[in-house]
């Protein structure tokens, strides 16, 4: 009940101190989740709650609890399990855009949330991150988005993407407090490395494919220039990437193909190989002034099991009579040569020995002396 509620609450707020770090923590996540607050409008959720002051629409929830009471609660700690300080409803925000200059709107807004900063909770500040009230321009179409949506301006210089949606503020100082602010709310300081690989592929399909011509996508070339500073993290817990955006060569026996194709990392090399895609001089290059492309999982060469899996798969299309010793001395040439690989092909056709197509184990072919 709300009696309960309140002396356990401020229980927690008078010997907060006597928490370690992690049991803290533990507490406010716990609290965080429960209708725990005594507000005007019964008991709520801490986001839900809002400590009273003479700015907040009446409408809204606000803590009942008196500070000065023998249950009192500190301002800071209401904060801490997520209790709001300030409203940041579409309405208010709208309210706040209409009455200012059109050419100063974003400024004049995140200066004017920037002094309030001080006051607002951690809820607070990505209550407001998720409002889509930041004037942005994706090419030639200007509208609000929410802080997270947004690039800040220098992004798309350097990326050279013209349609990426950037804050509506060309010259903002990356050295401002309002830029810190802004970049705390969400607005990002390099794309998305998903959205990037998509980039890639545009800028690959709209440019000229043949390899005597083929120039890299600058977005490639922004990625493996700003990797280290933005994606390594990201890339350790993403390691299956399903967007093929590494420029190769098609295996020569295999396609004849002189056109430039797109790869992802688990399935091409640096190496040239009569079964998998290899990747571009040009591309190699770029990705070593930067750092080492195995930091990608791209190997020189693949495992002998792999090889001869894709060769199994594609082997009615490529393993002939004359083709064989071509394949056959690729293999010999990869590590992986075991006992457990030797047993699992020893149960396969895969030796062709007529013109026909047919397959023989090797326990079923001899070797002519």
């Amino acid at each position: 009940n709300e009696l309960t509620s309140n002396i356990l609450l401020h229980l927690f707020s008078q010997y907060s101190n006597q928490f370690n770090t992690n049991n803290l923590n533990n507490v406010k996540i716990i609290l965080s989740k429960l209708k725990c607050i005594s507000t005007n409008q019964g008991m709520k959720l801490p986001q839900q709650s809002y400590i009273s002051s003479a700015n907040l629409s009446k409408d809204l929830p606000q803590i009942t609890f008196d500070i000065s009471s023998e249950y009192s609660l500190s301002i800071e700690f209401l904060k801490s399990i997520g209790c709001r300080t300030i409203d940041f409803s579409i309405t208010t925000i709208t309210n706040h855009l209409n009455s200012t200059d059109n050419n100063q709107t974003l400024q004049d807004l995140i200066q004017n949330l920037l002094k309030q900063r001080e006051n607002m909770s951690d809820t607070d500040v990505n209550a407001l991150g998720n409002t889509p009230c930041f004037a942005g321009i994706n090419g030639e179409t200007k509208r609000n988005y929410k802080a997270n949506e947004l690039h800040f301006p220098s992004v798309a210089k350097e990326v050279q993407w013209k349609d990426l949606s950037v804050i509506d503020w060309i010259d903002i100082n990356p050295f401002s407090q309002e830029y810190i602010f802004l970049k705390e709310l969400g607005v990002k300081e390099a794309p998305d490395f998903q959205d990037l690989f998509l980039h890639i592929t545009q800028e690959h399909n709209q440019s000229s494919k043949i390899k005597s011509e083929y120039q890299l996508p600058p977005s490639l070339i922004y990625f493996a220039e700003n990797f280290r500073k933005y994606y390594l993290k990201i890339w350790e817990n993403n390691k299956i990437i399903q967007i093929p955006f590494l420029p190769s060569s098609s295996p020569p026996h295999i396609n004849q193909s002189t056109e430039v194709i797109l790869t992802i990392p688990q399935l091409v090399f640096k190496e040239t190989s009569p079964l998998f895609p290899s990747l571009l001089p040009d591309v190699i290059r770029c990705f070593s002034h930067c750092f080492d492309i195995s930091l990608l999982g791209i190997k020189s060469r693949p495992d002998l099991q792999i090889a001869f899996d894709i060769l199994i798969d594609k082997q009615y299309e490529i393993l002939t009579i004359e083709s064989a010793s071509l394949y056959f001395s690729y293999l010999n040439k990869l590590d992986g040569l075991n006992k457990t690989f030797i047993e699992n092909i020893s149960k396969k056709s895969f030796i062709p020995y007529s013109s026909s197509s047919s397959y023989s184990k090797p326990s079923q072919i001899f070797i002519r002396s």
